[in-house]
């Protein structure tokens, strides 16, 4: 993270981190006046211009800060990554770093900015690479962390099920967890708040999505097992409140089963065929995972 008055020439910021990497540009720009800052974006600025920026200097005397975001492109609609620096732009910033312009510091930003790349080098050798990357596996954690900064306790749970409605976008998450917090007024959040309250936007088919919450259904109701205090053994049906289907229960019953005549109550509208009364007496098992919703 950028603390102290920024010392050298140029600053590669890059990884999955957006919401950290958008806190180290802040901490950057507070050391320059907004007049001599330039902003602008690989997308349409290429290495030359950007150089050409940075050897303009300020019309105020002062130190400048030139920031390229995209380095290494934008992502489109479909999660590709588009546009971006090539070689020659690479070639141009690296040409630049040998004499920088005195008084001048050059942010530059992107997602994934390979360490073998040549701009990556270029800045390593002449600055500082500043590297906010969370990994897959560590995004629930990341998430948990976030909902404390916000002074709100969410549980393993919740953070888990959000990651996987709204997908690995760090910004997305970000905004989503401020939502949830304000909603939450410093009161604890559960699976059941996250799910009721956010809408899925991954990009995953719905037979996905609805797998991974029975499985954490299943799961829940295993550990829940583990830590019953009963002796022998016991048969438990595990599953959700209702059915897929539009057609009520019996209906599909009486199509299906005609034989069957001797039905249990709580088959009503599209209540699940499946009893899990026994898992609710003997686990205090409530299913958290809604195939209708």
């Amino acid at each position: 993270m950028i603390a102290g008055s920024p010392d050298r020439p140029v600053y590669l910021l890059t990884g999955s981190d957006r919401p950290k990497i958008a806190t180290a540009l802040a901490r950057l720009e507070r050391h320059f006046a907004s007049e001599a800052t330039s902003v602008v974006s690989a997308l349409d600025t290429s290495g030359e211009a950007a150089v050409a920026l940075c050897n303009a200097g300020s019309l105020f005397g002062d130190a400048r800060l030139v920031v390229v975001d995209h380095v290494d492109g934008a992502r489109d609609g479909d999660g590709r990554r588009k546009g971006g620096w090539r070689a020659a732009d690479a070639e141009a910033v690296a040409a630049y770093l040998k004499s920088p312009a005195p008084a001048t510091v050059l942010a530059l930003v992107g997602e994934d900015v390979k360490k073998t790349t040549a701009l990556w080098k270029a800045c390593a050798k002449a600055g500082d690479v500043l590297e906010y990357s969370v990994s897959k596996k560590d995004l629930p954690r990341w998430v948990a962390e976030q909902f404390r900064q916000r002074g709100v306790a969410a549980e393993p749970e919740a953070c888990a099920a959000l990651v996987q409605l709204v997908g690995e976008d760090l910004s997305t998450l970000s905004t989503e967890v401020e939502k949830l917090a304000t909603w939450a007024a410093g009161e604890p959040i559960g699976e059941r708040e996250v799910a009721a309250l956010v809408a899925a936007s991954a990009e995953l088919p719905v037979y996905e999505l609805t797998e991974a919450w029975a499985a954490r259904d299943a799961a829940r109701a295993c550990r829940l097992a583990l830590e019953a205090d009963f002796t022998g053994h016991q048969a438990f049906n595990i599953c959700a409140h209702a059915t897929i289907m539009s057609t009520p229960t019996r209906e599909l019953i009486a199509s299906y089963l005609p034989g069957v005549k001797d039905l249990r109550d709580g088959l009503d509208g599209r209540n699940s065929g499946y009893s899990i009364a026994n898992a609710k007496k003997q686990l205090g098992f409530e299913p958290r995972c809604s195939l209708v919703d």
